[in-house]
C-alpha cells in the first residue's frame, strides 16, 4: 500500500474519531481543541498563536518607518489582487472552453489545459507527494501570514475601512505572489551557483537506476551519457532530441536505417533458422545477440530474406546505410560490405549507449521503459562528491523539481483565492470592494451572485478536469 493511501485513510479515519468522541464527551473535546488554539476539519488543520500575533504587533508599534512602509505595501497587493481577480474568470471560463471543445471533436489526442487539478498517483508520481505537501504548507503558512501583519495594527476587520479591509483580505494572496516572484528569482540564480560544484554541456548524468532496469549492471549513477546511436549528448535538449529521431526512424519505414556489415562477418554469423530469426528465443537476451536481415532495397518489397545473428554492438558502430548501393566495395582487397537492417520488433528500439566513463552497452525494449526506469540530470559532479554522497548527483534535480511545484501550487492558490467565490479571499474581497465602490441596495445582491458565478465556475472545472483524467495520456 503506497505511503499517500496510507496518509488519506489516516487522516480520514482520525477526522472520524475526532467526531465521534466529540458526539461522547461534548463541548469538553471542543474546549480542549481551542484552548490550544486547534482548529480541525475534513480538508484541512489549523492552528493560530496569540503570542505570534502579539509579537509581530508590538515590532511594529515600536517601528513606525516599517508600518508605514508594509501600509504602502499592502495596498499595492490590493490593487494587485483586484486585477488578478478579473484574470482568474477569464481563466476559468478559457479553461472549461478548452476542456469542452476536447470532450466534442472527434480527434482526441492531450487535452490542452490551463489549470488542472493535482492528483498524486493519478497524474503525478506518488514519488512527489511530499514536495506537494512542503509547498502546500509554506504556501499556508505564507498567506496567513500575509493577513496577520495586514491586520495586526489595525483591530478587528470588520471595524476598518473599506480601503483597510481590501488590504486584510488581499494580503494572503499577495504574499502567495512574492512567494512566486522568489521562485522565479531562484530559477534565475541556482545554474550559476550549482555551477561551482557541477559541470554542464558535458552528457546526461544518471541521477537514479530503477533496480528492475535491464541494463542496471552496465549503467551507474553517476555515470554521464554522451552519445545514443550515432547521435552526441551535451545536455537534455539533445538527449530528447536524440531519442524523439530514433522514434521517427522507428515509427516511418521511409526512414529506417541499415548498417554495412563486412562479408567475412556475415558469413560467421548467418543464422541457419529460416523464419524464425536467432531461434526466436525469448531467453535470448536481444542486446546481446540481434538480429539483422538482408534486404535489396528500403523501397522495394522483394527483400532478400538473408539474416544474421550477432552483437549488435559490432553493427552499430558501422557506417549508416539506406539501400545496397550505399555500402562501399573495396575490390582490391577482395573485401564487400552489404547492408543490413534491424529486424524490428512492435514498441522496441535498439540503443548503443556510450559514456564518458568509455562503456559501451545497448539497450532493446521501449523508450517509455528507458524514461520510466532511469533518471537523468545534466548536471555533472565536478569534485566527485557523488562518489561519497550519492545524493548529490540528484541535488540539482530535487531543488528544480520543488521549486516547479512551489511555483504550480502558489500559482493554483492564487487563482482559486482570487476567485470571487464562497468560503474564499475573493468572496470577501469582492464583497468589500463593491461596498466600496456604490452604496446601492442592490450591491450585496450583486456580490453574492457574482460569489455564485465564480463557485460554479470552479466546480464545474473540478467536474470537467476530473472526467477529462480519462482521456489523459500522463497518467502514471
Amino acid at each position: 500500500m503506497s505511503f499517500f493511501l496510507i496518509f488519506v485513510c489516516g487522516w480520514f479515519l482520525s477526522f472520524v474519531v475526532l467526531r465521534v468522541l466529540v458526539i461522547w464527551f461534548g463541548q469538553s473535546i471542543v474546549r480542549f481543541l481551542e484552548k490550544k488554539n486547534l482548529k480541525i476539519s475534513l480538508f484541512s488543520i489549523s492552528w493560530h498563536s496569540p503570542k505570534i500575533s502579539q509579537a509581530i504587533n508590538r515590532s511594529l508599534q515600536k517601528n513606525t518607518l516599517v508600518r508605514n512602509l508594509l501600509n504602502k505595501w499592502y495596498f499595492l497587493g490590493s490593487i494587485f489582487t483586484v486585477l488578478l481577480m478579473i484574470t482568474s474568470l477569464v481563466l476559468w471560463l478559457v479553461n472549461i472552453w478548452k476542456m469542452l471543445s476536447f470532450f466534442f471533436s472527434e480527434n482526441k489526442q492531450e487535452m490542452d489545459q490551463i489549470l488542472k487539478p493535482i492528483i498524486p498517483g493519478v497524474n503525478v508520481p506518488l514519488s512527489h507527494f511530499w514536495f506537494l505537501l512542503i509547498s502546500l504548507v509554506i504556501n499556508g503558512v505564507f498567506h496567513e501570514l500575509g493577513h496577520a501583519i495586514a491586520s495586526v495594527s489595525a483591530g478587528q476587520v470588520k471595524k476598518l475601512s473599506s480601503t483597510q479591509q481590501l488590504k486584510v483580505y488581499s494580503a494572503g494572496v499577495w504574499n502567495n505572489c512574492l512567494i512566486i516572484f522568489f521562485a522565479i528569482f531562484l530559477i534565475l540564480v541556482l545554474p550559476k551557483t550549482l555551477l561551482l560544484f557541477y559541470n554542464t554541456n558535458q552528457g546526461i548524468i544518471v541521477i537514479s537506476n530503477d533496480l528492475q532496469s535491464p541494463f542496471n549492471e552496465d549503467l551507474k549513477v553517476g555515470d554521464s551519457i554522451s552519445m545514443i546511436n550515432s547521435c552526441k549528448i551535451k545536455n537534455s535538449i539533445d538527449f530528447v532530441y536524440c531519442l524523439s529521431e530514433i522514434q521517427i526512424q522507428y515509427d516511418d519505414p521511409t526512414q529506417t536505417k541499415g548498417y554495412c556489415i563486412n562479408s567475412t562477418l556475415i558469413n560467421l554469423s548467418l543464422d541457419k533458422n529460416g523464419l524464425y530469426c536467432c531461434k526466436n528465443d525469448p531467453s535470448i537476451d536481444q542486446s546481446k545477440i540481434h538480429c539483422f536481415e538482408l534486404f535489396g532495397d528500403l523501397n522495394n518489397n522483394n527483400y532478400d530474406h538473408n539474416r544474421i545473428c550477432i552483437s549488435p554492438l559490432q553493427v552499430l558502430s558501422s557506417k549508416i546505410c539506406y539501400s545496397k548501393g550505399d555500402c562501399n566495395r573495396n575490390h582490391n582487397l577482395g573485401i564487400q560490405n552489404e547492408c543490413y537492417f534491424e529486424a524490428q520488433q512492435p514498441g522496441k528500439v535498439l540503443l548503443k549507449i556510450q559514456t564518458n566513463e568509455n562503456k559501451e552497452f545497448i539497450y532493446f525494449g521501449s523508450l517509455t521503459e528507458f524514461y520510466q526506469l532511469v533518471e537523468f540530470g545534466e548536471y555533472v559532479d565536478k569534485f566527485g562528491i557523488g562518489k561519497i554522497i550519492p545524493l548529490f548527483f540528484k541535488i540539482p534535480s530535487l531543488i528544480d523539481l520543488f521549486i516547479t511545484y512551489l511555483l504550480t501550487i502558489s500559482g493554483g492558490l492564487i487563482v482559486i483565492n482570487v476567485t470571487p467565490c464562497y468560503f474564499s479571499d475573493g468572496g470577501h474581497i469582492i464583497k468589500t470592494l463593491i461596498g466600496k465602490v456604490t452604496k446601492s441596495s442592490k450591491a450585496e445582491s450583486f456580490s453574492k451572485f457574482l460569489m455564485a458565478f465564480g463557485t460554479c465556475l470552479i466546480v464545474i472545472n473540478i467536474i470537467l478536469s476530473l472526467y477529462g483524467l480519462k482521456f489523459s495520456k500522463n497518467i502514471v
